[in-house]
């Protein structure tokens, strides 16, 4: 159950893709496109959980203005990217 719970497998993801945007710091390389892009998967992903972690914990009881809070902020990070 665990493994196959959407919130856990894109935490997973996007703590991978974080450590892939870090490994130039670390290892003292050039960034190229492959980093960036997993930046924006990652970016991307926090916002997604962030979402999700409101539904869990504020939003339970208000599924209307739960629908309407995850699509404008949806449509704000695209508007904003």
């Amino acid at each position: 159950m665990y493994l196959f719970s959407v919130h856990n497998i894109s935490q997973w993801v996007q703590m991978i893709t974080t450590c892939i945007l870090i490994r130039p710091a670390i290892t003292g390389h050039m960034m190229c496109l492959t980093e960036w892009r997993s930046g924006w998967i990652s970016a991307f992903l926090a916002w997604i959980n962030f979402i999700m972690y409101l539904r869990r914990y504020f939003l339970q009881d208000f599924e209307l203005k739960n629908m309407h809070l995850q699509t404008s902020i949806t449509a704000l990070i695209l508007l904003v990217w």
